[in-house]
């Protein structure tokens, strides 16, 4: 029986202060753990058992300024306005269970593998308005202005925009309102403040058989087979949608009647809809999985007794020629 475990309590500065004397804009806190335990069986000499379960909890986490965000173009704001707290835990649980079985010149494996993981995430980056002045949005860009300081001054400005930005500045102007309206799954609007909170959840499960044979002094054969299941992601409660036709159908209309010079607003279905699916809501998530996930591997190791003549000068004194061949799976989107 062995167990170990890892655990990380570290801090790093992610964006400085804005000005001195303040507290950094945000900091990355990861506090990160992890564990394994195994334990093995020696049912007999051939025969051997290995279990092992291992767990891991990534967690980082972002601090950052909450609440309504002022900024003027011309002058650098008390806070970053693009610091938001954001906090991620994604605990993951791995168990498996490996057999050894070796008979002759065979040597079985067979083993099992599963994958639980629950991803939470927890994001300010939409959750409040940023405020503040611009002069591209000002009637004429800021004309006005530009052209009674200059009348006032009896002078060319050598650079009008700065102007413009910094008359907004001395009279506290706000015109520009940058937020993002969230809303339930209901539909219903959430208040200014609430934050982004997803759970998503994954399950993957292996299955897989192998066999070496030792054909020879010279040469061993190996092969084996393993079945990979991918269960597709879904959002724990329900904060999923999918679109309520299929996107090559629509691409492809779109496409066809294009070529006919269809305008989009006259085409069938020229918006999309979207509508909520996923386990949490009773409905099928995005994708079905694929229980056929098959994967054969092949392989072979050959070292000749003989070291005479052209083997001599092809493997050398150690020499072994290895060779295989196989085919592998992984889950949709992890790249």
């Amino acid at each position: 029986v062995s167990v170990r475990g890892t655990f990380a309590d570290n801090t790093e500065d992610q964006i400085l202060e804005q000005f001195p004397g303040q507290t950094p804009a945000s900091t990355l806190r990861d506090n990160s753990k992890g564990m394994s335990a195994q334990y093995t069986w020696i049912v007999k000499t051939n025969l051997i058992n290995v279990f092992n379960f291992g767990y891991t909890r990534y967690s980082p986490s972002l601090s950052g300024a909450t609440g309504p965000v002022l900024f003027q173009t011309s002058l650098d704001p008390l806070q970053n306005p693009y610091a938001r707290p954001f906090a991620q835990r994604m605990p993951t649980l791995n168990p498996t269970n490996d057999i050894t079985w070796s008979k002759g010149k065979h040597t079985i494996t067979a083993g099992i593998s599963a994958r639980f993981i629950h991803n939470y995430t927890n994001s300010y980056a939409n959750s409040y308005a940023r405020y503040g002045y611009g002069a591209t949005e000002l009637i004429g860009l800021g004309a006005d202005i530009d052209n009674s300081v200059s009348a006032f001054t009896n002078a060319t400005l050598a650079d009008p925009t700065s102007v413009a930005n910094g008359a907004g500045a001395l009279l506290g102007m706000v015109n520009d309102d940058f937020h993002t309206d969230l809303f339930g799954k209901n539909g219903q609007p959430l208040p200014q403040g609430t934050p982004q909170t997803r759970t998503f959840i994954e399950r993957d499960y292996a299955l897989y058989v192998g066999d070496s044979w030792r054909a020879s002094r010279e040469l061993t054969l190996t092969a084996g087979l393993r079945w990979e299941n991918f269960r597709p992601p879904y959002e724990k409660n329900g904060l999923q949608v999918d679109p309520t036709m299929s996107l090559t159908t629509f691409f492809a209309d779109r496409n066809y009647l294009g070529s006919l010079g269809v305008p989009q607003n006259a085409q069938p279905n020229s918006t999309l809809s979207w509508a909520l699916n996923g386990p949490g809501n009773n409905n099928p998530t995005w994708w079905s999985p694929d229980n056929k996930d098959f994967a054969p591997r092949l392989g072979l190791a050959y070292a000749p007794q003989s070291r005479g003549g052209l083997l001599g000068k092809l493997f050398g004194k150690d020499g072994v020629l290895r060779a295989g061949a196989g085919i592998a799976y992984d889950r949709f989107g992890s790249d």
